[in-house]
């Protein structure tokens, strides 16, 4: 358990390839705990930004609610053999979501794939 937690468990989903099921598999655990009574919080991390409306924060919208959700990018640094670094900023960020969505959830899924890596 990261520090400053004090409610939430986090669920990672990840894949090496697109259109592997992530998402499908995001809601039906979301499904089923928010049909329990759990409160979950989703994080998508995306190794590109996107201006337009991403259709997996949409999908999830109904089950966390406006205040569950959060997306994670890639920052774009002008010196490739930076990669490392911008992949810790990532996480870091990543990480300092999920601790905030953590207070206030039972349960936090974060989506990722393996570009992110």
């Amino acid at each position: 358990m990261m520090a400053g937690r004090s409610k939430g468990r986090t669920l990672f989903v990840g894949s090496t390839a697109a259109g592997a099921g992530r998402t499908v598999a995001c809601w039906a655990v979301a499904d089923s705990l928010t049909e329990n009574g759990r409160s979950v919080g989703f994080i998508k991390l995306r190794a590109e930004p996107t201006v337009e409306e991403d259709p997996d924060l949409n999908i999830m919208v109904d089950l966390c609610g406006e205040d569950g959700i959060g997306a994670v990018d890639e920052e774009k640094l002008p010196d490739p053999e930076r990669a490392g670094d911008r992949k810790k900023q990532m996480l870091a960020k990543a990480a300092s979501l999920v601790d905030e969505l953590a207070k206030k959830r039972d349960a936090v899924i974060v989506m990722g794939s393996s570009e992110i890596f």
